[in-house]
């Protein structure tokens, strides 16, 4: 068998042209791998659809010790299916718009479009709902389903009345097994509660 000769100087750019591809590639390799562990327990929507601006997600707060999640809107799709833009749509204590911030797919979950159909979510699953007349998203239990209003009962963990019930739109209303990470889920810094009543669960 004759080889073709290669002289050293090619030989050199094409291995600099491989090490190049195989680093593309890792990246490429290594985006994939986080789109595909994207699918949204929370949502049950996959993630890896795409994502409009002007879409509305919970978002996680990033350097919380325990997860913090708000409303907000998403404003730039900085690579589809990876990262993103959102903004805090509270003002902040100025009256500026609420602050942006660059993110992970995973680090968001889709709130439901307008009109969308949502499947209904069973009586004593642990949800994340937004507290009514806040931004915020909070552990809860649901109560009960109205199916004609699309509204749920639900008892918000950190309540002082621990029967207390809270009517939630559904579309505010995520279900999942929260991915087994700690979710901040007590009211207490929202409704003046003692410390003694901020529940985390694992």
């Amino acid at each position: 068998e004759v080889k073709p000769e290669i002289s050293a100087s090619s030989t050199n750019a094409g291995a600099s042209t491989n090490t190049t591809t195989a680093a593309n590639n890792a990246d490429i390799k290594s985006e994939g791998i986080e789109k595909e562990n994207n699918s949204n327990n929370l949502s049950g929507k996959n993630l890896n659809d795409d994502i409009q601006v002007g879409r509305q997600v919970a978002f996680k707060l990033p350097g919380s010790v325990v997860d913090e999640w708000i409303q907000c809107e998403v404003t730039k799709v900085i690579t589809q299916g990876y990262r993103l833009e959102v903004r805090d749509p509270e003002p902040d204590d100025h009256g500026n718009p609420g602050k942006s911030y660059q993110c992970r797919i995973k680090d968001i979950i889709l709130l439901p479009l307008p009109g969308q159909s949502i499947k209904s979510i069973p009586v004593n699953s642990v949800v994340l709902a937004q507290y009514p007349e806040t931004t915020a998203f909070y552990k809860a239990k649901v109560a009960s389903y109205n199916p004609k209003r699309r509204i749920y009962n639900l008892k918000f963990e950190g309540e002082e009345d621990i029967s207390k019930e809270t009517e939630v739109n559904s579309d505010l209303v995520l279900d999942s097994e929260l991915d087994s990470k700690p979710v901040y889920s007590g009211l207490s810094g929202l409704l003046g509660l003692s410390g003694s009543t901020l529940v985390l669960l694992s």
